[in-house]
C-alpha cells in the first residue's frame, strides 16, 4: 500500500475515526463513574451542554474552539458541582433516573431557547478544528489519567465502593469524597466530548444528545468493559466502525450489529477486555509450558 493509498484511506474515513474517537471519550466519561458504582445517566446532558457552549461561541463570539470546549468544561464542572451533592444521596433506580432527567432538561432548553440554540434547527457553521490526531492524543491522554487514577489508592477506594459501600465505609473511606471525585471527572471528559464533537460534526441539533445516544454510550463502555481503561475505548471504536466493515452486508448490517452485541453481552458480561486479559493468560502459560518442557536426549 503506497502512501497515496494511505492518504486517500484517511480522506475517505476520517470522519467515522473521528466520530470513533470522540465516542471513545464518552465512554471514558462513563466509565469513571462507573468504576465508583455510580450509574451516571447524565453524560449525554453534559455532553450537551459542552457541545453547544463550545459552539455558541465560536458562531456568536468567534472565540478559538480551545476557549469555547474550555468554557464548557468549567460550566459543566460548576452545574456538576452543584447537583452532586443531592443525586449522589440517592441509590439505584432513583439515581439513574435523577442523572437521565438532567439530560432530559439540557435537551429540552437546547430545544425552546431559540435566540440562543436557534432551537430545533440547531447550530450550523461550527468551525471544523478538531483533526483525528488531536483526538487520539486526547484519548491516549485519557486513558494514561484512567490508568494512573484506578492504579493509585483512589481506584482502590473506587472499587471498594463499587464492590460493597457499607463495607467500604466501615474501613474509613470517605465515600462522598471519591464518588464527588468520581462524578466530576466524568462529567468534564463528558463535556470535553461534547466541545470536540461541535467542532468534528460542524452542526449541533438537540436530537443528537436524546436517549438514543445514552443507550450508544453504555453499549461502547459496558461492551468494551470496565475492569480496565482501554475497555471503553475497544468497546467505542468497535461499534462506531461496525457499519463500515459490514458495509458488503448492507441488507442484514444491523441486525448482525444487533446479534453481535447481544453475543459478547450474554457470553462476555465482563467485556471484551476481560477476554483478551484471560487470552492472554492462557497464551503465556502455553508457552511457558513450551519453554520448560524437557528436551529429549539425541543419545536416547
Amino acid at each position: 500500500m503506497t502512501m497515496l493509498d494511505i492518504s486517500s484511506w484517511f480522506q475517505i474515513y476520517n470522519h467515522a475515526l473521528a466520530t470513533a474517537l470522540i465516542n471513545s471519550v464518552m465512554a471514558l466519561s462513563l466509565y469513571f463513574s462507573l468504576r465508583a458504582g455510580i450509574f451516571n445517566l447524565s453524560a449525554v446532558g453534559f455532553m450537551a451542554l459542552g457541545a453547544y457552549t463550545s459552539g455558541i461561541f465560536a458562531i456568536r463570539l468567534g472565540t478559538p474552539s480551545v476557549v469555547g470546549i474550555g468554557v464548557g468544561v468549567i460550566i459543566s464542572l460548576i452545574i456538576g458541582s452543584i447537583l452532586v451533592y443531592p443525586i449522589l444521596r440517592l441509590r439505584g433506580h432513583y439515581l439513574a433516573i435523577a442523572t437521565l432527567s438532567f439530560g432530559g432538561i439540557v435537551q429540552a432548553l437546547a430545544l425552546n431557547l431559540d435566540g440562543l440554540t436557534n432551537g430545533p434547527a440547531g447550530l450550523i457553521g461550527v468551525p471544523v478544528t478538531v483533526e483525528v490526531w488531536h483526538l487520539s492524543i486526547i484519548v491516549a491522554m485519557l486513558v494514561y489519567l484512567a490508568w494512573i487514577l484506578t492504579s493509585s489508592r483512589t481506584g482502590r477506594a473506587w472499587d471498594a465502593i463499587r464492590t460493597d459501600l457499607s463495607a467500604a465505609r466501615a474501613v474509613g473511606i470517605n465515600v462522598e469524597h471519591y464518588r464527588l471525585v468520581s462524578f466530576l471527572i466524568s462529567t468534564a471528559i463528558a463535556a470535553l466530548g461534547g466541545g470536540l464533537w461541535a467542532h468534528v460534526n460542524r452542526v449541533i441539533v438537540p436530537f443528537e444528545f436524546g436517549f438514543p445516544q445514552l443507550t450508544f454510550v453504555l453499549v461502547n463502555t459496558l461492551l468494551g468493559g470496565i475492569s480496565h481503561p482501554v475497555g471503553p475505548v475497544i468497546g467505542a471504536v468497535l461499534v462506531s466502525t461496525m457499519p463500515e466493515w459490514l458495509d458488503k452486508f448492507e441488507q442484514f448490517r444491523e441486525m448482525i450489529i444487533g446479534f453481535l452485541l447481544v453475543a459478547i453481552v450474554i457470553y462476555l458480561p465482563n467485556g471484551l477486555v476481560t477476554s483478551f486479559s484471560n487470552f492472554r493468560l492462557i497464551w503465556t502459560k502455553v508457552f511457558r509450558k513450551i519453554e520448560t518442557k524437557p528436551r529429549s536426549s539425541g543419545n536416547e
